[in-house]
């Protein structure tokens, strides 16, 4: 009995360690001019299996980066973003490290905004 408890409990914890849920490292904000929208810029980490993520949300300045954000930019790995607003719709990422292999998603368009990229796109 003490043996069948003990591989239950070691499988439970090894199911645990693996769908452990990703964590996410903000690295900037940035608030838009009219104050309602908020883009921001983190690096998602899920485990030792997986490498990092680098994503850009939207979301509502009243809420979290979880609440209903809209994930507008994805690269894999870590990498450095820059954020500005350009004028009260138009939002600017920068990634200059940023290759064609690398760039998993890139929105122009979503609802009001426009987005702009500036990355270094090299090969």
């Amino acid at each position: 009995m003490k043996r069948i408890l003990l591989i239950i409990g070691g499988s439970l914890c090894l199911f645990q360690i693996a769908c452990a849920p990703c964590s996410d490292d903000v690295s900037s904000e940035s608030i838009g001019p009219n104050k309602d929208v908020t883009a921001t810029a983190f690096v998602r980490n899920c485990g030792a299996t997986t490498d990092f993520t680098t994503m850009v949300s939207m979301h509502k300045s009243s809420e979290n980066l979880h609440d209903q954000a809209d994930v507008v930019f994805v690269a894999k790995g870590r990498r450095d973003i820059g954020l500005s607003w350009t004028g009260p719709t138009s939002l600017e990422i920068a990634c200059r490290t940023c290759s064609r292999e690398v760039v998993v998603r890139q929105t122009t368009i979503i609802g009001p905004f426009d987005i702009g990229y500036d990355l270094g796109l090299r090969k």
